[in-house]
């Protein structure tokens, strides 16, 4: 399984970073800024994966 999967693809993201390969984040909780690269935002663990529960493991 696959732990880290973007909702928004990073081929995406890396067309708004700088010259670093980095963009800027706002945190809207702590109403901060940082720098952070496409493959540190943007994603949720498990996202896109289904729990298969009594099922055969072949299925």
């Amino acid at each position: 399984m696959t732990k880290k999967q973007h909702y928004v693809p990073q081929f995406y993201l890396r067309n708004f970073t700088s010259d670093d390969n980095k963009l800027w984040v706002f945190d809207r909780v702590k109403e901060e800024y940082y720098f952070r690269t496409p493959k540190e935002v943007c994603y949720e663990k498990y996202l896109y994966e289904t729990p298969w529960k009594d099922e055969e493991s072949k299925l």
